[in-house]
């Protein structure tokens, strides 16, 4: 026996795609302009960012951290935690993940349940780690949002953490040049402010100047560094 269901077209809800937004423009702000235009959404969802710069930001915070791991929303999919489907994005954080030798960490449950009948649950709010393997995800059904609270329990173990390792390594001569194009000169000092502003503006250049004269790169042996020579 076949049933069908009918919702009123005054019930009914639309999906929007703002386009043109600012990347760095929060969902609540884009909600809060809504309202203010007399439009009331149920939920706006953050926009997706690109699977390549994910993977640079995982480098980024891994970097030099031997145990480490980053959990949240990724908004990606593969059959390896989502037995629902796979996307691009999620078999290339998959492959990033294997090739480095870090850990994704998730639960059997969805923690996404959509409203739509045509949509299926997924899994995509998980943990990523590095020298961290003795963590596990358990999904919770406590609130009303379409995404379910994760628990991570994690036990300190590190007797069989992975070996691998993120490691900058800088350019000290781009470094020199860079910091020495940004910074024109003395400036002038005539008051404590002076003073805190100029060591402000230095220490920020310093950050700039060696984000862009380093890389990061994912090290599958033990690193040997040269020892320097000592002093005459």
């Amino acid at each position: 026996m076949q049933a069908f269901t009918y919702q009123l077209k005054e019930y009914k809800e639309f999906k929007v795609v703002l386009r043109g937004m600012p990347a760095d423009m929060s969902p609540q702000e884009i909600m809060d302009d809504l309202f203010s235009l007399g439009i009331s959404p149920s939920y706006c969802h953050p926009p997706a960012a690109s699977t390549p710069g994910i993977i640079n930001d995982l480098l980024k915070f891994f970097r030099n951290r031997p145990r480490c791991y980053i959990l949240g929303d990724f908004n990606l999919k593969h059959r390896s935690w989502n037995p629902t489907g796979n996307s691009t994005g999620g078999f290339q954080l998959f492959n990033f993940a294997r090739n480095c030798g870090f850990c994704i960490i998730a639960q059997t449950e969805p923690t996404r349940i959509p409203s739509h009948h045509n949509a299926r649950p997924s899994v995509v709010d998980f943990a990523i780690s590095s020298g961290l393997s003795n963590i596990t995800a358990e999904s919770m059904f406590d609130l009303s949002s379409d995404h379910n609270p994760v628990l991570f329990t994690f036990t300190p173990d590190f007797n069989f953490s992975y070996s691998y390792n993120c490691t900058t390594f800088t350019n000290w001569n781009k470094f020199q040049l860079l910091l020495h194009s940004s910074v024109p000169g003395n400036p002038t000092i005539n008051s404590e402010e002076d003073i805190d502003s100029a060591i402000s503006i230095l220490t920020e250049k310093i950050y700039a100047s060696i984000n862009q004269s380093s890389i990061t790169k994912h090290i599958k042996h033990q690193i040997t560094f040269i020892p320097l020579s000592p002093p005459e």
